[in-house]
């Protein structure tokens, strides 16, 4: 059931210690924040959908990118 599957998602991120999840689809940030809401409302990790992050961190991410893309630099 839908209910079952939640309870064990979350139980596995929980689990994990996770205090972010980043997810790759709309459709998936939308289930965490919404459908499974009931099952964090002790708490859970932020939901961001991986556009979310890549913006939030964008300079941190450039930053790291031009040190691998050129390490001599």
């Amino acid at each position: 059931s839908f209910e079952a599957l939640a309870r064990h998602n979350v139980d596995l991120v929980r689990a994990s210690g996770a205090e972010l999840l980043v997810v790759p689809c709309a459709e998936c940030a939308r289930t965490w924040r919404l459908d499974y809401a009931p099952w964090l409302e002790d708490g859970g990790p932020t939901v961001l959908h991986l556009t979310e992050f890549i913006k939030e961190n964008l300079d941190r991410l450039e930053r790291v990118y031009k040190s691998l893309a050129n390490p001599d630099a």
